[in-house]
């Protein structure tokens, strides 16, 4: 769901600025490896900056995401919470956490 498509539309910048173009070359000169989509597969390398945007303002992976599913009757949404023992069914959809406390 990455890039175009998705629920969150990774873009390219539009801002151009030749000193960015510049460091960019820079960097490529002393070994790093050129990097056109450090948000896909691999992360490693040089390159422009990516934005996740929708109409002109910035996007997060909540607007995109859970603002969209909020509404569902078996879905319950805490914030300020972490919960590291997040779980999910191997053999079926089920999907499933459980807090440490309450």
């Amino acid at each position: 769901m990455r890039g175009k498509g998705g629920a969150l539309n990774v873009s390219e910048s539009r801002v151009q600025r030749p000193v960015i173009d510049a460091w960019v070359e820079a960097a490529a000169s002393l070994g790093y490896k050129r990097n056109d989509d450090y948000n896909g597969e691999d992360q490693e390398g040089v390159g422009h900056f990516q934005m996740t945007m929708r109409n002109g303002r910035r996007c997060s992976s909540a607007t995109a995401f859970l603002k969209p599913a909020r509404g569902r009757s078996n879905l319950q949404i805490f914030t300020g919470r972490e919960n590291p023992r997040a779980g999910y069914g191997r053999a079926s959809r089920s999907r499933h956490t459980r807090a440490a406390r309450q």
